[in-house]
């Protein structure tokens, strides 16, 4: 079974909300109705970078609605000061002193590749790289520095995902996704430089968004390829 040690401050932000989300979201004799996704996943699993924010991922709005409306989440230190921040109708966000967690209503897709882990000593379900890169390109509105740069370590350390998501995502998006991360590649670059580690892999922290668009363009040629050869 994988073993998932969340780096910091995303591993407190998620310690100090864990038993909250799990009374919220479990019943006694059932699954858990969530599951952990986010980008922190791909930092925990490549090591390359920071990540503040972790996130939970649920079909179930109304536990979701209740979660953040009830302020029942607010029973830990950590959490006395946060404050609750809605991004959309089904996407909420806790911001705490030291990082935030993310809950998003969606269903998780390619479906079916979530699977079991240990995360900070607790067995959890966890998305599959591939789940979490087809989160990541469908954020055209909230993209940042950070994604960037997983696209690009992406290439290196799962192809397979940022393929199998580029495959499940539409063509108009993967065209949007492009020509955002080139008109913000100054703003990506910076952003990138703030929030990451020192370069790994032998990856320039300069030009991130042009780099990114350079995969997106080069995978997507292997996916349409792919694509024909099953059908």
């Amino acid at each position: 079974m994988e073993r998932i040690v969340l780096p910091e401050p995303a591993r407190t932000v998620w310690k100090s909300c864990r038993e909250q989300i799990r009374a919220l979201f479990c019943n006694d004799h059932e699954r858990a109705a969530y599951v952990i996704g986010g980008d922190v996943l791909l930092a925990a699993r490549w090591g390359h970078r920071r990540a503040s924010e972790i996130e939970v991922v649920t079909t179930n709005l109304e536990k979701t609605r209740e979660l953040i409306l009830s302020d029942g989440w607010r029973q830990t230190e950590e959490l006395k000061n946060a404050h609750a921040q809605r991004v959309s109708y089904t996407h909420f966000r806790i911001h705490t002193a030291r990082g935030s967690m993310s809950i998003a209503t969606r269903e998780p897709e390619p479906r079916g590749l979530e699977r079991t882990a240990v995360v900070d000593a607790h067995e959890e379900t966890v998305l599959s790289n591939s789940q979490v890169m087809n989160g990541i390109l469908a954020r055209t509105m909230e993209f940042s520095g950070t994604n960037a740069f997983d696209i690009i370590m992406a290439a290196t350390a799962d192809p397979k995902s940022l393929e199998d998501a580029l495959m499940d995502s539409a063509a108009r998006q993967i065209r949007m996704l492009k020509r955002t991360c080139i008109a913000m590649n100054e703003f990506l670059t910076v952003d990138a430089g703030r929030r990451l580690l020192e370069p790994t892999a032998g990856i320039r922290i300069d030009d991130i968004g042009e780099q990114a668009a350079e995969i997106l363009e080069q995978v997507a040629r292997k996916a349409e390829v792919r694509i024909a050869r099953e059908n």
